[in-house]
């Protein structure tokens, strides 16, 4: 039978992948007869409302912080598949790096045979390759100082990601090699990475109002991306099928790198399909124009490279936003991105699907 361990499963990524599991078999590798998931997963608090929500649907969740490895060590023991989706520590700064080699250690240890990393995409493939943008940076691409609280995050953003990576892929070639290391010796089987684009929900409630916390009253999207930044743009549920099929057909797709997106807009498509999507919503109210912002063009207002170096010390979505502008010139290289039969949701699918939550957002 198979069961699942789901790191961050009360998060967008964890939570999609734990429904869809649990709404669909799985085909069992020997026979091919559909077999029941169980999924698992431990967190901080069991009395959330996500995690209520997850329990009813038949998620086994253990209340546990990460260092609490008896816990993690008894929540992995038994599963046969792992999905790793980590953050840095925002409270020391630190890489997630640690926290995924504890993890898979215990994984490995505990009957683990198949692991998915959900990273993400950044269009770089190593730190030395990261995004240069001489407007926002220093003349050979380097920040000037990497010792702000802000500058060390994003190191670890980047860094980490990529080492987790390298840690993950090695365990997709562990069985061929006869040296007794941690991963040859491990239970782990095949290894595969995700490198998921930019989420779609980002761009409503709860997301926005800590990214974009301005948008949603004045319809102003303000971005420290160029006008003509393409942005990979990805529904959580599409990387959840993803995975759900990775971990169907684990041999197919061991050691490989999939980046998942299903289009790339610019800022001013975002915006333009964020507001037709909201002029329908006030179209069906008869609401136009009554109250603040209603009725008003959504539109993308971009900062000046003098704005940008202002903000970089202390912003952390301006930074993110700069290491988008390499994201997006990388993307556009490779897409459309193989879906291996996984149709990609669009945006103004995307905005159609979550029309309440658009409501609630934009119109409250």
């Amino acid at each position: 039978m198979p069961k699942a361990f789901v790191t961050a499963a009360t998060g967008s990524q964890g939570s999609a992948l734990c429904r869809l599991l649990l709404s669909k078999p799985s085909a069992s590798p020997s026979s091919g007869a559909a077999e029941p998931w169980t999924v698992v997963s431990t967190t901080r608090n069991t009395s959330s409302p996500a995690a209520i929500a997850l329990a009813e649907l038949g998620v086994g969740l253990t209340q546990a912080e990460w260092d609490n490895t008896p816990a993690l060590e008894a929540a992995i023991q038994g599963c046969t598949h792992l999905f790793l989706n980590l953050m840095p520590n925002l409270k020391t700064m630190e890489s997630e790096l640690p926290l995924a080699e504890k993890i898979l250690d215990i994984a490995g240890r505990s009957g683990v045979k198949h692991i998915i990393y959900s990273s993400a995409y950044t269009g770089n493939d190593d730190k030395k390759d990261k995004p240069k943008d001489k407007a926002t940076n220093g003349d050979d691409g380097d920040d000037d100082d990497n010792s702000s609280p802000i500058a060390k995050l994003m190191n670890a953003l980047h860094d980490g990601k990529y080492a987790i990576e390298k840690l993950v892929l090695s365990y997709a070639h562990a069985q061929n090699t006869t040296t007794t290391t941690t991963t040859s010796t491990s239970s782990i089987q095949t290894a595969t990475v995700l490198r998921p684009g930019f989420f779609q929900l980002n761009f409503l409630l709860p997301r926005v109002s800590m990214m974009y916390p301005a948008l949603p009253s004045t319809r102003v999207w303000t971005t420290a991306l160029r006008a003509d930044t393409p942005i990979p743009m990805v529904d959580v549920r599409d990387i959840a099928r993803l995975a759900a099929l990775v971990f169907d057909q684990p041999a197919r797709f061991n050691g490989k790198v999939l980046p998942v997106w299903g289009e790339l807009l610019i800022p001013g498509q975002i915006m333009a399909e964020l507001g037709a999507a909201v002029a329908e919503l006030e179209k069906e109210q008869g609401s136009t124009g009554t109250k603040g912002s209603r009725g008003a063009e959504f539109k993308a207002e971009f900062l000046t490279d003098e704005q940008v170096a202002e903000r970089k010390p202390t912003d952390l979505f301006a930074n993110v936003q700069l290491l988008m502008r390499g994201m997006g010139r990388a993307a556009a290289e490779v897409h459309p991105p193989p879906s291996y039969g996984v149709e990609m949701t669009s945006f103004r699918e995307f905005l159609a699907a979550e029309r309440e939550l658009v409501k609630k957002t934009y119109l409250p």
